[in-house]
């Protein structure tokens, strides 16, 4: 993962802030609600941005805006990070550096033609909040 956190070197959208913290706040954002089919949403239900005041419950990407920033954004070196965890959380993939720290991904032939559906939203709305809980333990363990 330390490869993974020079992504965010630079990112104006993080606000300074290193991959473990952004995952600890994001984490805590879920625990107080959290939400699918939607970035963000009021104590009634409805869509609002992450960034509205109103917003109660968040799914993964809006958490993740949430914490990152006050504009309310997702970082995409954060999304493309996991993205990439949500499939080695399932074990479809797993990750290897060359020598220049470049990161390939290994997929298995069997799963290849599914990989590009199981990015962070598409894990969001199809698995239960404890299991979203559980990934961030296992997303933030790993990136510390």
């Amino acid at each position: 993962m330390d490869q993974l956190q020079s992504l965010l070197e630079g990112e104006w959208l993080t606000e300074g802030q290193t991959l473990p913290q952004i995952l600890v706040k994001t984490a805590a954002v879920l625990e107080q609600g959290w939400t699918s089919q939607a970035q963000a949403r009021n104590a009634y239900g409805e869509r609002v941005h992450p960034s509205d005041e109103t917003a109660v419950m968040f799914s993964i990407e809006g958490a993740v805006a949430r914490a990152s920033n006050d504009i309310g954004f997702v970082p995409p070196p954060v999304l493309r990070i996991l993205d990439q965890e949500v499939l080695n959380y399932l074990g479809l993939t797993r990750l290897i550096y060359d020598e220049d720290n470049n990161v390939t991904d290994t997929r298995e032939p069997a799963v290849a033609g599914i990989m590009e559906e199981r990015d962070v939203a598409w894990f969001n709305d199809n698995y239960t909040y404890e299991e979203i809980l559980k990934f961030f333990d296992y997303v933030i363990s790993r990136s510390q």
